[in-house]
């Protein structure tokens, strides 16, 4: 038995013996396996990857309009709401009864104006139209002053100053944190100190002119000086 192993042995290194066909194929196929595995788990992989991109880009751009829809909506609020502060101040100055209120009329109209204006450059730049006109619920709002006067219309006047202001405030708040247009947000925090001023001193006047009662004059007399 020795002698044949031995003999075996040398056939082999002398190159006449072979490892058999069925030995090698067996390799090979093994082989084969392990690339084609290799390859299945490396495109599984990268299709994997690929869909997780595919849906952040698509987070993402859905984020990003909803973003851009809310700065236009935010646009065409403050563009509306600056032109109507506008239109008032300019009936204040010409109805108002109180010289105090007839001067933040003229505030109101100057200092709108200018935000009006640096507004639209945005709006432009963003490719945004804002209204070009008062829409109907800010027009019915001057109608409805338009028909008073003295101290009616000062208490009308300054009463609807502190509502509209106070959702001035609270929208450039939002917008100063939230909006996504970058020249826009500025404007949001720059513009946000002055309409907190114009609500103090709406709420100041409203407090002086707010508790006449009704067609008394603001410069009647008290009565213990009336003989």
């Amino acid at each position: 038995m020795k002698l044949v192993n031995r003999f075996a042995l040398s056939l082999i290194l002398s190159g006449l013996l072979t490892v058999p066909a069925w030995a090698q194929d067996t390799g090979s196929s093994s082989g084969s396996a392990g690339q084609a595995s290799g390859a299945g788990a490396g495109q599984s992989s990268e299709q994997g990857a690929g869909q997780s991109s595919g849906q952040d880009q698509a987070a993402g751009s859905a984020q990003g309009k909803a973003g851009a829809r809310t700065d236009r909506m935010f646009v065409q609020k403050a563009a509306a709401g600056g032109m109507l502060e506008v239109q008032l101040g300019k009936l204040a100055q010409e109805k108002a009864a109180d010289q105090q209120v007839k001067d933040f009329g003229k505030r109101m109209e100057d200092e709108h104006s200018k935000a009006n204006e640096q507004l639209m450059g945005i709006a432009n730049t963003m490719g945004v139209t804002p209204p070009s006109s008062l829409p109907a619920k800010e027009q019915a709002k001057v109608d409805k002053l338009s028909k008073l006067s003295g101290a009616d219309f000062d208490r009308q006047y300054m009463t609807m100053m502190v509502s509209e202001h106070r959702k001035d405030v609270r929208d450039f708040q939002r917008a100063s944190k939230t909006a996504k247009d970058e020249s826009l947000k500025n404007f949001a925090t720059s513009t946000l100190p002055t309409l907190q001023e114009h609500l103090k001193q709406a709420q100041e006047l409203h407090g002086k002119v707010g508790g006449k009662a009704a067609g008394e004059s603001a410069s009647k007399k008290p009565a213990d000086q009336q003989q």
